[in-house]
């Protein structure tokens, strides 16, 4: 069902989104986006859930779906009375149904991950188009996670849909204390009654994660 939900929107949108995303990204950033062409016999990505998408990146030799706006949100969306809701430009941003700033932030930050990755890889001679070294990729996915924890708290909170993706492209199958702190930024902010806050406090209340006894 979703995948047929999914699809003719997602092939609906495909040349807005391409339109967007040139608009908006830089060159270094807009080069790691690529599109799927299935005039050439190229098949959408289709991910767990169901939901498509015409777009993709490519870390090492795995591909990371970008999602399209219109793409149903199960991982990150709230209803608009929740503190978990984010309120930028004027709406909430993290509801049920991807926008198109929120499909922006989420391909960029794939960029940057990517670039990222591909930057340290070169200064230990990793293959970058070959198998994902562990380590140099989770070094990538902190360093990247935290640059972009503010932004999503603030404006976004959407990171956290692709918290399965990043998570199954690491060995272990599993993320540490300080990558899933900045996924769930929002929620810890919220457990510790935290309002709107600045850069510098939410690094400081993502640097200490709640635990059990707190939460209750």
């Amino acid at each position: 069902m979703v995948y047929a939900m999914s699809q003719p929107i997602a092939q609906m949108n495909m040349p807005y989104f391409r339109m967007k995303i040139k608009e908006k990204l830089e060159p270094e950033h807009l080069s790691y986006i690529k599109c799927i062409n299935t005039r050439r016999g190229e098949k959408t990505i289709t991910d767990s859930y169901g939901r498509v998408t015409y777009y993709y990146a490519c870390l090492g030799n795995k591909k990371i779906p970008v999602y399209q706006p219109g793409t149903i949100m199960f991982e990150c969306g709230v209803v608009d009375d929740s503190e978990l809701a984010v309120e930028a430009h004027g709406s909430q941003q993290n509801g049920a149904i991807l926008g198109n700033g929120c499909a922006i932030f989420l391909a960029k930050f794939i960029a940057r991950l990517i670039q990222c990755y591909e930057s340290k890889a070169a200064e230990t001679d990793i293959d970058i188009a070959g198998d994902i070294d562990n380590d140099c990729y989770k070094d990538s996915l902190t360093q990247i996670l935290h640059a972009c924890a503010f932004e999503d708290y603030s404006e976004h909170g959407r990171l956290l849909a692709l918290k399965d993706i990043l998570t199954g492209l690491t060995v272990e199958k599993k993320l540490d204390e300080s990558q899933l702190a900045c996924l769930y930024s929002k929620d810890i902010a919220a457990v510790r009654r935290v309002g709107t806050c600045e850069r510098e406090t939410l690094e400081e209340i993502i640097s200490q994660v709640p635990d059990a006894t707190e939460i209750n």
